[in-house]
């Protein structure tokens, strides 16, 4: 097999694994969307869970604030592993365009500076993309605003819930390390993504909405 057979079996591959990573990004954008939400909505008193589950056939009851604060620590690595994905996806999406402008293809498709046509769009890419959805003007700030929210609403439920369950059950030492090391984890791995993708080579399209 020749140098440029084997590139083109690399690139089917890497394909492949880029579809499959923007699935998961997406399945995480809703996860943590939807856990923000339910902690918010449970920590607020609008919505109680059940305070009882069976064990091997016996019932135990459960504090009002079990489930929410499970949910928080459950939200606190999905928010990780999105930002994971998301740098995989850039990356994986980089290392396609470089092999292909090796193998000598001249495509406008390749310059895409928004969103490349071999990604698989997600809610941001979709509405903050004018190629995807041709907003006009309206298509920026709307992309934004879903961006800062995906960003910003789970640490902004972790810090509503920590406020509830700190003003119900008084400052706890294992309350405020518990939500002190779920907000530190959450804007560690969050700054270091940003970091990470600023550094980039910046000739090579990014993945605008992922990030």
């Amino acid at each position: 097999m020749d140098r440029d057979s084997l590139k083109l079996d690399y690139l089917s591959k890497l394909h492949a694994t880029l579809l499959e990573t923007g699935k998961a990004v997406n399945r995480d954008i809703l996860w943590c969307t939807s856990l923000s939400i339910v902690i918010i909505v449970l920590s607020s008193g609008l919505a109680v869970a059940d305070s009882q589950i069976t064990l091997v056939g016996l019932k135990l009851a459960l504090p009002v604030w079990f489930v929410p604060f499970c949910a928080a620590w459950l939200l606190t690595f999905m928010y990780v592993h999105l930002w994971g994905l998301t740098n995989h996806d850039d990356r994986l999406l980089k290392t396609i365009l470089r092999l292909y402008r090796e193998l000598g293809l001249d495509d406008a498709g390749l310059q895409a500076t928004e969103v490349s046509p071999l990604e698989l769009p997600n809610l941001v890419t979709v509405i903050g993309s004018k190629q995807n959805l041709p907003l006009g003007r309206a298509s920026l700030p709307l992309g934004a605003l879903l961006a800062s929210a995906i960003a910003l609403l789970p640490p902004v439920a972790q810090v509503f819930l920590a406020c509830r369950m700190l003003m119900t059950h008084g400052p706890k030492w294992w309350l405020i390390l518990a939500f002190l090391f779920m907000l530190s984890f959450m804007i560690f791995f969050f700054v270091a993504f940003v970091h990470g993708m600023g550094r980039r080579d910046t000739t090579e399209p990014s993945v605008p909405g992922d990030a």
